[in-house]
């Protein structure tokens, strides 16, 4: 039973074209500079049907591809003036977290990626015998020693992005708490921010929770209180 195997420039021969010329021909100088006009442009087809198999290799793929490939994985915005190094690892990770998305891997595969710093990640995650599972509500806490290239908002919008909706959220970038999400007392017992959604030091503006389905819906305006004659 024979192979097929994909032709490659270095298997094709430089003038596979021109030697296709009736023997007549090849002794005229005139129809081999014709001919090879149109092997050039023939060569340029050629070549992209060798590489094709490689164009979803984000090892070798142009760059633009790889950018492309990007938005088949849901990677987060690339800057378009990221070294060509970086922008590969970034899609490369992306490639492995995706297939974790909402577990502990996952997250801490996102958080180093685009970071480029080592995570501390904690957890109430774990398995537990019947009636034996914490009351509390799970928490993550996730520390890193800097932000790398990132605003701290761009990483607040990652790490929002990876996170069940159902956690409460502590971020740390060095000594520093950044953001946490409502909730009180829980991650370990510390105060999640008071019950805020943004970062420290900003107010937050409460959340509507529909009736129909339970979900956080869009922020909106404070309503403005209204004082009676008795607290007057």
């Amino acid at each position: 039973m024979s192979v097929l195997t994909a032709r490659t420039p270095a298997s094709r021969p430089q003038d596979w074209l021109i030697r296709q010329l009736p023997a007549g021909m090849l002794s005229e100088d005139f129809f081999i500079r014709f001919v090879s006009l149109f092997q050039a442009e023939a060569d340029t087809l050629l070549e992209h049907a060798d590489a094709i198999e490689n164009l979803a290799d984000v090892q070798v793929a142009p760059a633009t591809m790889v950018r492309y490939m990007s938005q088949w994985i849901g990677t987060p915005g690339i800057d378009a003036a990221l070294p060509d190094a970086e922008l590969r690892a970034l899609v490369r990770a992306t490639a492995r977290a995706v297939r974790v998305r909402g577990t502990l891997t996952g997250l801490r595969i996102m958080v180093e990626a685009f970071t480029g710093a080592e995570a501390t990640i904690e957890e109430s995650g774990g398995v537990f015998r019947l009636g034996r599972a914490p009351l509390d509500q799970g928490w993550v806490r996730i520390k890193v020693p800097n932000a790398g290239n990132l605003r701290p908002t761009s990483l607040i919008d990652l790490v929002r992005d990876e996170i069940p909706a159902h956690l409460h959220v502590e971020l740390w970038i060095a000594d520093e708490r950044v953001w946490a999400t409502p909730g009180g007392e829980n991650a370990g017992g510390v105060d999640l921010d008071g019950g805020t959604d943004a970062p420290v030091g900003q107010s937050a503006v409460p959340q509507r929770i529909s009736i129909r389905d339970g979900a956080a819906q869009q922020p909106l305006a404070p309503e403005p209180s209204v004082r009676t004659e008795d607290e007057s």
